[in-house]
């Protein structure tokens, strides 16, 4: 009884939410309507250059910080490769329990490759929380394409039924009477008030990618700041016994 009230509670919350958005947006059009409508053709086409400009310039950071926390997915692997094959010459060169340490310091590097993986798979493309109240048809597939991302994936291999690629094409033709719909039914200001909160969204990605990437940092600096100390102890244990 509990889960259920808290689930109407959750979607009530978000309903609100969204009810709070499209009003802001009403508020927002009106106050770009009052400033540009009596600007002149070349104030609002510079205007329109600077927010094209604007978008560009954020989507290259955004793929700049996207690129960086790709690299960390090629450390993970190879620290996971590096790990698997000196464990496995460990162990067909029969050093031992002396070695522990050793052993423990490969373990470690793998785990924190494979930590780093998971990482990476689950970041890739979460469930970002301003999804559920941001709108830019414009810009962003997920608004005028039909929300059925299962028939996309389930309709693109050769060997998918006729029947379920014939739903996907009558999908997109769906898609296209909406998208076309609500784009034309767009004012000027529409576009402009759309184009703003594009940059937002590229602001707000920049933001989260930057901060996967810094965690993907300090989890491999970790990770090597105890591999390099168990190594080094194992080594000198093993030294010392052997």
């Amino acid at each position: 009884m509990s889960d259920v009230k808290e689930g109407s509670e959750s979607s009530e919350g978000e309903e609100s939410l969204k009810h709070q958005a499209a009003e802001l947006r009403s508020q927002l059009i009106k106050s770009i309507e009052k400033r540009f409508s009596r600007a002149s053709p070349e104030e609002r086409n510079a205007t329109h250059d600077r927010l094209w400009n604007m978008i560009q310039y954020a989507i290259g950071r955004h793929d700049y910080w996207e690129e960086y926390r790709t690299r960390y997915l090629t450390i993970a692997t190879a620290l996971v490769s590096v790990a698997a094959a000196a464990v496995a010459i460990l162990v067909t060169a029969k050093v031992g329990l002396m070695a522990t340490g050793i052993y423990g310091s490969f373990i470690i590097l793998g785990c924190t490759g494979g930590y780093m993986l998971q990482k990476f798979q689950k970041e890739t493309s979460p469930d970002y929380p301003y999804r559920s109240v941001s709108k830019v048809t414009s810009w962003i597939y997920f608004y005028p394409l039909v929300r059925n991302e299962k028939l996309l994936r389930d309709s693109l291999p050769k060997t998918a039924s006729k029947e379920l690629r014939e739903q996907a094409a009558k999908d997109y033709l769906t898609g296209l009477e909406k998208f076309t719909k609500d784009w034309s039914s767009m004012s000027e200001w529409e576009h402009i008030q759309e184009d703003i909160e594009q940059v937002l969204i590229l602001f707000t990605l920049q933001a989260y990618k930057r901060m996967f990437a810094k965690a993907m940092a300090q989890i491999l600096q970790s990770g090597l700041i105890l591999f390099v100390g168990l190594l080094v102890a194992g080594a000198i244990v093993y030294a010392l016994c052997a």
